[in-house]
């Protein structure tokens, strides 16, 4: 099993006996693109939100949030952990990264598998058969997030926040984007 070192972009943390420790302005500076990330990112979910809802009649904005609760729901349930697991694990090898990513889209499939199949099922709960069909349509986004959790992972823990941060604001785009459409 080999350690995954160097400049290939899956190191780990900086190593106290090459780079020293992590300077105060590193910290700082990977604060400031993580705030400046999730602030983008929350400030384009409001902005879409606002426009799909707008867009839509009072029935439909009731759809479109009953399925958000039952996405956000299994959202929790996504990777496990095990996106913590490769940034806080002091050394990983190519078989634990490739470990996780198939355990992830496993996850991922489960987790679409179940919304498309029990849709009729939930709707029925909700008391709204009009929901079944808005969550087999939203049902595979799960197996498609699940396909950049280890890439996320992996520019967390070689503290790359400033790529994370435009990556995530870029991801809160394209769902917007694709979720006005």
């Amino acid at each position: 099993m080999a350690i995954i070192r160097g400049d290939n972009g899956l190191r780990g943390p900086p190593e106290v006996s090459k780079t020293g420790p992590v300077q105060r302005g590193e910290v700082h500076a990977g604060a400031r693109w993580s705030a400046i990330g999730r602030g983008g990112v929350q400030g384009i979910k409001f902005l879409t939100s606002l426009l799909i809802f707008r867009l839509l009649d009072p029935g439909q904005s009731g759809l479109m949030s009953m399925a958000l609760v039952v996405t956000g729901f299994l959202d929790q349930f996504r990777d496990l952990g095990t996106a913590n697991a490769l940034v806080q694990r002091k050394e990983i090898s190519r078989e634990f990264i490739d470990s996780v990513f198939v355990l992830n889209m496993a996850l991922g499939v489960v987790l679409s598998s179940i919304v498309v199949l029990a849709a009729s099922p939930i709707a029925s709960a909700f008391g709204d058969p009009e929901l079944a069909p808005i969550l087999r349509g939203i049902g595979p986004l799960f197996t498609i997030t699940c396909l950049s959790l280890v890439q996320r992972s992996l520019l967390s823990r070689d503290m790359q926040f400033r790529r994370l941060a435009w990556v995530d604001v870029f991801h809160a785009l394209a769902y917007g984007l694709a979720g006005a459409m």
